[in-house]
């Protein structure tokens, strides 16, 4: 129906929750084996930051990792990081996949998962709000993440505000938004 077709273009603010819907599942403990007394989920999330920090900066890494990959000129060396926090980002969001799934798998928890996601998403609710509140458009949501419209450090400081209480790493970053 042509009443209902609309673009929204605008230079907006992307709020990108960092790995939302792992960091959820880890903070919840969904995967934390009891038995075991390990959450090898948390493991895998923590694995996958500290890659980010190497991605950025290979001399972080420490001196065994470096040296396997000393020979290698220092884009190289980054992409081998990012290569090994894709890797294992790959193992996080098959995880919550899996424990999702509609068939019977040995990680299987659809309750677990569809608590993170509504609570994933009441927080990206919240936060909007937040914004809104101060005189933020919300031209556009996705799973993990927003887009305002909204003067660069007053969004800002309500992020930091905001990602402070849920427990999510929220990035900024400023871009030209064309939404239909």
């Amino acid at each position: 129906n042509e009443r209902y077709a609309y673009t929204s273009a605008a230079t907006v603010n992307h709020e990108d929750f960092a790995s939302y819907y792992p960091n959820l599942l880890r903070q919840m403990r969904a995967f934390f084996n009891p038995e075991l007394g390990v959450d090898r989920y948390g493991e895998l999330f923590n694995q996958k930051q500290e890659f980010g920090r190497y991605q950025k900066n290979p001399a972080l890494a420490p001196t065994e990792l470096q040296e396997r990959i000393a020979d290698l000129p220092l884009d190289e060396q980054k992409r081998y990081w990012t290569r090994r926090r894709n890797g294992v980002k790959l193992m996080l969001n098959a995880g919550s996949g899996a424990g999702g799934a509609a068939f019977d798998n040995t990680i299987r928890m659809n309750n677990n998962i569809m608590a993170m996601r509504m609570i994933g998403q009441l927080f990206t609710w919240r936060i909007g709000q937040a914004q809104a509140l101060k005189g933020a458009l919300v031209p556009s949501t996705n799973t993990d993440g927003l887009y305002t419209v909204m003067e660069a450090s007053t969004n800002n400081a309500i992020l930091e505000r905001e990602a402070a209480t849920i427990g999510v790493d929220i990035e900024p970053e400023v871009i030209q938004l064309v939404s239909k």
